[in-house]
């Protein structure tokens, strides 16, 4: 593009217009952002502290490029799957801009509420619109957009100009097809991919569906197979190889989740898209059609103005819009509008769950591959909202030619006036939320009461930090999070010090490295497995909030030293040495408990009461070379329901009791994530409650590839019917197995023992050994 080509551009009325409405309203709206963007967090927690955390820390203290070592510690984790934007923290990494990564970043966020209004223009100028009708819509649709929502958290799905750039070079290739536009294709799906790999499965949907379209439409050169396979091999499949070769290359791990969690949960429905909230017209909708709003996730509300296009396009067959007389487009631009909408109804389609939550379709999950891996599916409803408004306002403009100028006129504006009314109902007041200051990381002398530990610890005698309560976020299989502002105090500690943090708070984390790294945390069983890793054998600074922390936490700091106190947290060390001996004496601890216990022989077993109130089975009848212990397991295939028990508890006592069992294959995939129901019945087999659990949330320790998990309840009456039954509809396999071992239901409080001898001991179903 020459230079008097960018002349003409920028002087262009439309342009002009377009970038006067934009950058007014950008002002309007989000003003306060732009005052001071280097001290502004959109998100001051969270979500969005958490992605600034990341994109700080990777610019300021990372050695390589593409490893993040902020997180999960001693491992860190590729930079892909930290939301820590790369291709633009890499580039201030590599200019050493440091100091401004806040501002950068938010600077980029809301220039793209304007560059997606400027493609908008171009989208409606390429399609023949009149330059001040076309500069309103644009402005309009970029600020009603439902990607303006990311901005509290989910930034590197913020850049919402990247759809419309998209449409816009497509409708030039569309127009005059060369390599050189393929090449530019190309290259936008390859940076949006490395931003957040939504993209190229939104990018994806558009541009097959596009060349599908074109094809059997058998237009021009888009009807040679030849031509049509050549540029989409470029523009679609050339980046994504690029991109795997790159994660390939830099990747050090191959036991990432192939199911992450949300899938289902996080789908949009006909209410996310045609419905909403807070407008004048709301209560009248949701009192005619009753709504069922999706999860927040799901929501891409198209405006008003699209809904009754919308309508119109359900009432009248499509083969109009082939006929000229009768068509609402242009005749050149028929077939790629067909072809945009097409791929818009497919991906809100998807977006809903099609076709995998139809009954009887279920199955159809199992094989949808790649893209299992895009949870947040509700997502897919953003094509829809771009495409649908395009069309709209692009219809609206050619019925309107054809009438005479009063009417026309009636009919242009009153659709801007209602598009306008909705983006400001979207946009307005947001930025009062978003308006974060965090008055510690301005603190550059640590004199704040907070941070003057900093001043009095030499923090490079420690390798990195530890937060209770406990928090690891990533697995997919694993959740630890109890919602606690001391993640936002470990951040800002981090940021200050540079040390790393040894919880996780990612994405698709490593398996192997999530459960070596939640043994710290959990009943103290075997020796850890992740001290082996560790850099050095510096002690680790714990931060900690004493009155929210759970029995585990509790005990895992009796063995920490405290060093400081702050008006919000507290601060401890602990020794590389201590958690190397979390493990020692246990088997001497549970002897000496025990001989100074009075216990009976129940069973042929230990028991602190005189008669049987447990029930435990070994399965020995159940011969299976995978036990956990002996000579037999429960075996049965998960996806079906496997009832483990079935009866009344012996010699029932009104309180509460504790199940306990060890699952098999806890650290494969999906496992964690296995259903546990308690149904509770009366004596004629009522069911009056039940207790749904995944082992995920519930295990006590692990031991190799079991776990111990443990649950508390309690029955109504001693007559009443306990059933437990597993099953994980989650695992496509239909081969998998379930395996269950030495299962224990006893009161609370009392002590089981069995295998009593000089060597080991095992008491309430963990077996500890002499060393």
């Amino acid at each position: 593009m020459n230079l008097q080509r960018i002349k003409k551009i920028i002087f262009e009325p439309g342009f002009l217009l377009t970038t006067l409405f934009a950058f007014s309203c950008l002002l309007f709206f989000f003003g306060k952002l732009l005052e001071h963007p280097n001290q502004t967090y959109f998100g001051a927690g969270g979500d969005g502290f958490q992605a600034y955390y990341n994109a700080i820390y990777h610019v300021k203290y990372d050695v390589s490029y593409w490893q993040f070592n902020g997180m999960n510690y001693p491992y860190g984790e590729q930079v892909f799957f930290t939301g820590c934007q790369p291709l633009v923290t890499n580039i201030l990494k590599l200019f050493h801009i440091v100091n401004y990564t806040v501002g950068i970043i938010n600077i980029i966020m809301l220039f793209s509420i304007v560059l997606s209004a400027l493609f908008l223009y171009f989208i409606f100028k390429h399609l023949h619109l009149p330059y001040l009708y076309a500069a309103i819509a644009a402005t309009a649709i970029a600020f009603l957009s439902p990607q303006i929502d990311r901005l509290g958290g989910h930034y590197s799905l913020t850049y919402q100009f990247s759809i419309p750039l998209f449409l816009l070079l497509l409708l030039k290739f569309y127009k005059s097809p060369t390599l050189k536009k393929s090449f530019i294709i190309a290259l936008l799906i390859f940076f949006m991919a490395g931003t957040h790999f939504y993209f190229y499965g939104l990018f994806a949907i558009i541009s097959v569906f596009y060349f599908v379209v074109l094809f059997c439409c058998k237009e021009g050169q888009f009807s040679n197979l030849k031509f049509t396979l050549k540029h989409f091999f470029i523009q679609l499949i050339f980046p994504f190889i690029l991109i795997q070769i790159l994660i390939l290359l830099i990747d050090r791990v191959d036991d990432r989740t192939h199911l992450p969690y949300g899938y289902f949960e996080y789908i949009s429905n006909m209410a996310g898209v045609f419905f909403t909230q807070g407008r004048l017209y709301s209560p009248v909708f949701e009192f005619l059609f009753k709504p069922n709003y999706p999860e927040w996730e799901g929501w891409a509300y198209i405006g008003i103005v699209s809904v009754i296009v919308s309508i119109f396009l359900l009432l009248f067959p499509l083969w109009v819009f082939y006929k000229r007389q009768q068509s609402v487009f242009l005749a050149n631009d028929n077939k790629i509008i067909i072809a945009f909408l097409t791929a818009a109804i497919v991906a809100s389609l998807l977006a809903f769950g099609y076709p995998f939550t139809i009954k009887h379709f279920e199955f159809l999950f199992d094989y949808a591959g790649p893209l299992k891996q895009l949870r947040g599916i509700g997502r897919f409803t953003w094509i829809f909202y771009y495409v649908i408004n395009i069309i709209a306002f692009y219809m609206i403009a050619n019925w309107a030619s054809k009438q005479k100028i009063v009417l026309k006129f009636i009919i242009m504006s009153l659709p801007l006036v209602l598009v306008c009314y909705d983006a400001y109902t979207m946009s307005r007041g947001k930025q009062d939320n978003w308006n974060n200051r965090i008055t510690r990381l301005e603190d550059k002398k640590n004199e704040l009461k907070e941070d003057q530990w900093i001043n009095a610890i030499d923090t490079k005698d420690y390798q990195a930090l530890i937060m209770l309560p406990y928090l690891h976020i990533g697995s997919e299989n694993i959740w630890i999070n109890k919602e606690s502002e001391i993640t936002k105090d470990v951040f800002i500690a981090s940021i200050k010090t540079g040390l790393p943090i040894v919880n996780v708070f990612l994405s698709r984390t490593s398996l192997s490295q999530t459960y070596k790294n939640i043994q710290l945390i959990k009943e103290p069983y075997r020796k850890l497995e992740i001290i082996a890793d560790f850099k050095n054998t510096k002690p680790f600074l714990v931060f900690v909030r004493e009155n929210e922390l759970n029995e585990d936490e509790k005990k895992f700091l009796t063995n920490c030293k405290k060093i400081k106190q702050t008006p919000e947290f507290s601060i401890y060390e602990i020794q590389v040495d201590t958690l190397k001996n979390l493990s020692t004496n246990l088997y001497l601890t549970a002897k000496n408990i025990l001989d100074k216990s009075k216990t009976y022989v129940v069973d042929g077993f230990n028991y602190t009461d005189s008669i049987k109130t447990f029930f435990y089975n070994e399965y020995e009848e159940n011969l299976n070379p995978h036990s956990y212990e002996g000579k037999g397991c429960y075996e049965g295939k998960i996806k079906e329901y496997n009832v483990i028990y079935k009866g009344t508890l012996p010699n029932y006592k009104d309180k509460n009791y504790t199940l306990s069992f060890w699952m098999d294959d806890f650290t494969a995939d999906v496992y964690p994530r296995t259903l546990v129901e308690l149904a509770f019945a009366d004596s004629i087999g009522k069911v009056y409650g039940s207790d749904y659990f995944n082992p995920g949330n519930a295990f006590c320790v692990i031991n190799g590839n079991w776990a111990l998990i443990e649950r508390k309840f309690k029955l109504k009456n001693k007559s009443d019917i306990l059933t437990i039954t597993l099953w994980c509809d989650k695992i496509t396999d239909a081969k998998k197995l379930l395996r269950i071992d030495n299962l224990l239901i006893k009161p609370e409080g009392a002590m089981f023992y069995k295998n009593i001898s000089d060597q080991h001991i095992t008491v309430n179903n963990r077996t500890y050994f002499k060393e």
